[in-house]
């Protein structure tokens, strides 16, 4: 990738992808629902504040990309750990 910081957006998004398998946006969207992950191991945190740290704009985009990469909902992830 540091050979194409002077180079285009295009290279980057490339050498990226032929690296990892992942666009940027794929790669984003596994860290993001990793981490919620995390976060939903503890009761105490509501799923809505999970939604919140993990940088989604509300619950029901949260609940959505979450099911979408998960297969099943945030509060059927919690009951299951």
């Amino acid at each position: 990738i540091s050979a194409c910081l002077v180079g285009s957006e295009m290279c980057i998004r490339d050498r990226f992808k032929n690296t990892t398998g992942l666009t940027l946006r794929q790669y984003a969207a596994q860290t993001r629902i990793r981490q919620a992950k995390s976060l939903l191991l503890n009761p105490n945190v509501l799923i809505k504040q999970v939604a919140y740290q993990t940088g989604f704009q509300n619950p029901a985009s949260f609940t959505a990309a979450f099911r979408k990469e998960v297969g099943v909902t945030p509060e059927m992830f919690r009951s299951s750990v």
